[in-house]
Protein backbone atom coordinates (compact mmCIF):
# COMPACT_ATOMS: atom_id res chain seq x y z
CA UNK A 1 0.00 0.00 0.00
CA UNK A 2 1.39 3.35 -0.92
CA UNK A 3 1.49 6.42 1.55
CA UNK A 4 0.22 9.31 0.34
CA UNK A 5 2.91 12.47 -0.22
CA UNK A 6 1.29 15.34 1.87
CA UNK A 7 3.72 17.61 -0.21
CA UNK A 8 2.12 17.11 -3.34
CA UNK A 9 -0.96 19.30 -1.66
CA UNK A 10 1.64 21.95 -1.36
CA UNK A 11 0.35 25.35 -3.43
CA UNK A 12 -2.17 23.73 -5.49
CA UNK A 13 -5.36 24.97 -6.43
CA UNK A 14 -8.11 23.27 -4.68
CA UNK A 15 -11.84 24.30 -6.37
CA UNK A 16 -14.14 23.26 -3.15
CA UNK A 17 -17.65 23.37 -3.85
CA UNK A 18 -20.07 23.53 -0.71
CA UNK A 19 -17.39 24.86 2.11
CA UNK A 20 -19.95 25.76 4.31
CA UNK A 21 -21.49 22.26 5.19
CA UNK A 22 -19.66 19.99 7.96
CA UNK A 23 -17.45 17.81 5.10
CA UNK A 24 -16.17 21.32 2.89
CA UNK A 25 -15.64 22.79 5.88
CA UNK A 26 -13.36 20.18 6.93
CA UNK A 27 -11.64 19.86 3.93
CA UNK A 28 -11.05 23.19 3.94
CA UNK A 29 -9.26 23.10 7.05
CA UNK A 30 -7.23 20.41 6.29
CA UNK A 31 -6.14 21.41 2.49
CA UNK A 32 -4.95 24.73 4.16
CA UNK A 33 -3.00 22.74 7.16
CA UNK A 34 -1.79 21.14 3.99
CA UNK A 35 -0.73 24.68 2.55
CA UNK A 36 -2.92 24.12 -0.69
CA UNK A 37 -4.37 27.40 -1.94
CA UNK A 38 -8.34 26.85 -1.31
CA UNK A 39 -11.02 28.60 -3.75
CA UNK A 40 -14.28 27.85 -2.27
CA UNK A 41 -18.07 27.97 -3.97
CA UNK A 42 -21.09 27.28 -2.07
CA UNK A 43 -24.58 28.69 -1.15
CA UNK A 44 -24.48 31.12 2.28
CA UNK A 45 -24.14 29.63 5.23
CA UNK A 46 -27.24 29.00 7.24
CA UNK A 47 -27.11 31.23 10.58
CA UNK A 48 -26.13 28.81 14.04
CA UNK A 49 -24.75 25.97 11.73
CA UNK A 50 -23.25 23.75 13.93
CA UNK A 51 -21.20 21.79 11.88
CA UNK A 52 -19.40 24.37 10.05
CA UNK A 53 -16.31 25.14 11.61
CA UNK A 54 -15.74 29.28 12.86
CA UNK A 55 -12.45 29.75 11.07
CA UNK A 56 -12.74 28.30 7.77
CA UNK A 57 -13.48 31.44 6.07
CA UNK A 58 -9.95 32.78 6.91
CA UNK A 59 -7.26 33.10 4.23
CA UNK A 60 -9.40 32.01 1.33
CA UNK A 61 -11.55 33.34 -1.85
CA UNK A 62 -15.24 32.13 -1.12
CA UNK A 63 -18.08 32.71 -3.69
CA UNK A 64 -21.72 32.17 -3.01
CA UNK A 65 -24.67 31.43 -5.28
CA UNK A 66 -25.99 28.90 -6.75
CA UNK A 67 -24.33 25.76 -8.56
CA UNK A 68 -25.90 27.06 -11.67
CA UNK A 69 -24.16 30.33 -12.03
CA UNK A 70 -20.64 28.49 -11.17
CA UNK A 71 -19.35 28.97 -15.08
CA UNK A 72 -20.35 32.29 -15.27
CA UNK A 73 -18.31 33.37 -12.29
CA UNK A 74 -15.21 31.89 -12.84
Amino acid sequence: MEIMDFKFWKGKKVLITGHTGFKGSWLVLILRKLEAICYCYSLKPEPNCQGQQKDVDADQQQTAGERRQLNKRL
